[in-house]
């Protein structure tokens, strides 16, 4: 039996720090005139990763930061060309933006790997010093694949580290 699609109003909050409209990535879909409505485990889905990571981002910094793309149905994923196994299609993974205000997404990267509990991190493109966005995946089942994996992406290639140290080594390197 198929799990049902559940709709909210777009200011509905999911969390403290995060509205619906944040959650199913509306304006990507809008633009693109594409239905994105997650299923009722879906949305169970991207309420736990903002409670786990949006919000205690938002905390410490004390201000509600940008996110590019949170949920993203299957519809949505192939138009924006997102990975066939995206954690983004089951609401398990944001990709979040702070250089939108003035919030360093370096700092965004390092706060969350050193003070929270999540699955994968990727530095997405940008530079030696700051990422363009930072994708965080958190998942709450216990399947948890790829657990404490940091990642580069850059020139179209992931590289990934499984400690700290590691990732700030790999990531010198592959930004110099």
């Amino acid at each position: 039996m198929a799990t049902p699609k559940v709709t909210y109003p777009t200011n509905y909050n999911i969390s403290k720090w995060m509205t619906y409209y944040d959650g199913i990535s509306y304006d990507s879909a809008k633009w693109r005139n594409l239905a994105n409505t997650p299923t009722t485990n879906e949305l169970k889905n991207i309420t736990e990763l903002a409670k786990k990571i949006y919000d205690p981002i938002c905390e410490h910094f004390k201000i509600k930061i940008p996110t590019t793309t949170i949920f993203r149905g299957k519809t949505l994923n192939e138009a924006v060309g997102g990975a066939v196994g995206s954690q983004h299609l089951n609401g398990s993974a944001m990709d979040i933006d702070g250089d939108m205000i003035q919030i360093n997404n370096a700092d965004i990267f390092m706060f969350v790997a050193n003070n929270l509990e999540w699955d994968q991190m990727i530095w997405e493109k940008g530079d030696i010093n700051k990422p363009g966005w930072v994708h965080i995946s958190y998942v709450s089942d216990g399947s948890r694949p790829n657990r404490k994996r940091l990642t580069t992406f850059n020139k179209g290639v992931y590289k990934h580290a499984k400690t700290l140290t590691e990732f700030l080594d790999l990531k010198n390197e592959e930004y110099k």
